[in-house]
């Protein structure tokens, strides 16, 4: 929701409808074409004068009504406080306009934020600027012309902060294009297919080759003892193997919760936190943390750029539990997957063959994958 509807909405004054009948209320607000808001299941949100004169029909679906929220009510008991009200007035026009200011960036993912923050100033976004203003997409392209040095950059506006995720431009060694190169295995293998673009094939199909051995030469030999220095550019396949070993502990350790709890509150302006209270002497190990983060509201309708935050700590102690044969085997299941597919990086596979064993802490399955894979690689011929 906007700030402007916000306002709207507390000018004008709200009220809750709660019933256990969600859906025949939740038709009744649209066949009404009410304005509404769904705070929880069975819990809606609707302007004042939507009630008046539909109490009976509310009561009918088993509605339970809030009392009114927002201006109406603060004027009926302050009404007569015109100092109240014009302090009131100026502030909630000032938290509107903070609404649309940028308080606080905060960059992820590249080596110096600082220059980054630095670079987008140049740009004109930075602190206490008017983000509604601003079309993100048009700073990214126009940060990544003006600058070198990311590859990627994403601003997201949360509230009133800038998150900011990056990432370093990292240019790769420009190959030297003068530098004649031999093809040689980037592995062992035996020879599929040999296809040699230039240069000159030294394999054959059915040729085992060692990690590092020649496959196709780019010294091409012209009149007697001069050569011609080429690189050697083609697609050698073989077949290879490749090996990977999944491991699983025979023990597991196992939280049972002791049923204490510790609670600390904080209050969080900007980048400052101030502890309200908790307890400061307990341990923070064997404790299992949860946190809940609410941002303040200005009378329930417009967020303000501060958070309270709460920490429950929950106690537990550890013990061992032994992990039987059937669980290791579907925690290998679970992983092998994502572990073959990382030996194979693009390789046809071809067959899968494995042997179990176990130490006296783990259970143990070593693969051995047999794939058809593009093994050259090329390697500069230097000279001298």
């Amino acid at each position: 929701m906007n700030v402007i509807k916000m306002l709207l909405n507390f000018i004008e004054g709200t009220r809750d409808i709660s019933t256990e009948r969600e859906t025949e209320l939740y038709d009744y607000l649209i066949k009404e074409k009410a304005w509404y808001i769904k705070k929880a299941d069975g819990v809606f949100r609707v302007r004042s004068h939507f009630v008046k004169g539909r109490e009976e029909a509310l009561a009918a679906l088993g509605c339970g009504i809030s009392a009114a929220r927002g201006l109406p009510r603060y004027f009926k008991r302050y009404g007569r406080r015109a100092g109240l009200w014009i302090g009131a007035v100026l502030f909630a026009l000032g938290v509107a306009l903070s609404q649309r200011v940028v308080w606080n960036i905060e960059v992820e993912g590249c080596s110096d934020p600082d220059a980054v923050v630095k670079n987008l100033a140049d740009l004109g976004f930075t602190y206490g600027t008017f983000f509604g203003d601003v079309d993100l997409d048009d700073l990214h392209n126009d940060y990544l012309r003006t600058f070198d040095d990311l590859s990627w950059i994403s601003v997201n506006m949360n509230g009133t902060w800038a998150y900011v995720e990056t990432k370093d431009l990292i240019l790769p060694k420009e190959p030297d294009p003068s530098a004649p190169c031999n093809v040689v295995a980037a592995e062992a293998g035996r020879i599929v297919t040999v296809a040699a673009d230039e240069g000159r094939p030294v394999v054959k199909v059915g040729d085992f080759v060692s990690a590092g051995d020649l496959l196709i030469g780019g010294v091409i030999s012209m009149r007697g003892e001069e050569l011609s220095l080429k690189s050697a550019r083609g697609s050698v396949t073989a077949e290879v193997m490749r090996k990977f070993t999944i491991k699983v502990p025979k023990t597991a350790a196992e939280k049972e919760y002791t049923g204490c709890e510790y609670e600390e509150k904080s209050l969080i302006f900007f980048k400052n936190k101030i502890k309200l209270y908790g307890n400061s002497r307990i341990s923070r190990s064997g404790y299992d943390k949860i946190y809940y983060k609410e941002r303040a509201e200005l009378f329930g309708i417009a967020p303000l750029p501060v958070f309270t935050e709460k920490v429950i700590y929950k106690e537990y102690t550890e013990h061992e539990r032994k992990i039987s044969p059937d669980e290791a085997l579907d925690e290998i299941g679970k992983e092998y997957p994502e572990r073959v597919a990382d030996a194979l990086s693009g390789a046809k596979l071809v067959s899968v063959t494995y042997v179990d064993s176990e130490s006296a802490t783990e259970y143990i399955r070593s693969y051995e994958i047999i794939c058809v894979a593009n093994i050259a690689k090329p390697k500069e011929i230097t000279l001298g």
